[in-house]
């Protein structure tokens, strides 16, 4: 009688069913831990490659690329190879989105220079988050927002709007906010600057007119002697009065952008 043997048939073949996948699969926050995972059926085992935005991350047997803690440069399309002497196949891209809180807000005001009552002025929030943050407004002491969205523009501002204003920065993940001072000056401030500057620019318009009356009676005196001395002190005199003359329009055009600036009030879209 004869009895029969089993013999195992071992065939071999190339990775074939190429899986590629996330762990968490659902949202990935920064800081967290992360697996991107790698399978495939393969006779002799196979070796993996991983890929990030197609660049060679690291090649060996692990079908598992590990993160301790993802970090926001880890974003990024990742993929796979699954390889043997048999053969090779590859995966499909698998996009990494890694989620973060709002960084600290930069705020700022437009016009940045001195703000005047009356004028309109536009305060600005703005933060890096994923996903893209909210923003709101606040005034110091007042718990109601004053505004929300990323730009909050006062119209006919008063002295009484002067204060603290902080803009809170807010997403899924969590939020950060900014504080920004706000000083409004009065139009009697304004005023009476202005009386100010006046009375330095009538100031040294007075010494200038003294000196012209001068020149003028030199001339004339020289006109009746002829004699040239007194001609050549009065074309020094005259160089003089030239730059006293350029010296006062320089601050004259200065004292006007000053109260340009005050004046004016820019409204940010």
């Amino acid at each position: 009688m004869k009895t029969s043997r089993n013999k195992l048939l071992d065939v071999k073949y190339a990775p074939k069913f190429l899986s590629l996948s996330v762990s968490p699969s659902d949202e990935i926050v920064e800081g967290s831990p992360v697996n991107l995972i790698c399978s495939s059926d393969a006779n002799p085992a196979a070796n993996y490659t991983w890929y990030k935005d197609n660049k060679v991350l690291s090649v060996g047997q692990q079908g598992v690329y590990h993160f301790i803690a993802i970090r926001l440069e880890d974003s990024g399309d990742y993929s796979c190879k699954s390889e043997n002497v048999h053969g090779e196949a590859n995966s499909t891209s698998l996009s990494v989105d890694v989620q973060y809180p709002p960084r600290l807000p930069s705020v700022s005001v437009s016009p940045s220079a001195e703000i005047v009552e009356g004028s309109s002025v536009t305060l600005t929030c703005s933060s890096d988050a994923n996903p893209a943050a909210n923003y709101t407004w606040y005034k110091e002491d007042d718990e109601s927002p004053k505004a929300s969205g990323q730009n909050f523009t006062i119209t006919d501002i008063q002295p009484e709007h002067s204060g603290s204003y902080y803009c809170v920065a807010q997403n899924s993940r969590g939020y950060q906010n900014s504080i920004l001072q706000l000083d409004v000056v009065a139009v009697k401030s304004v005023i009476i600057a202005n009386i100010i500057r006046l009375s330095l620019v009538v100031l040294m318009l007075i010494p200038l007119f003294l000196l012209s009356i001068q020149i003028r009676k030199k001339k004339q005196a020289n006109l009746h002697t002829g004699a040239g001395g007194p001609a050549d002190m009065i074309q020094l005199d005259s160089h003089s009065v030239y730059e006293n003359l350029s010296a006062l329009k320089a601050f004259a055009a200065s004292t006007d952008r000053q109260e340009g600036a005050g004046r004016s009030g820019v409204k940010s879209n």
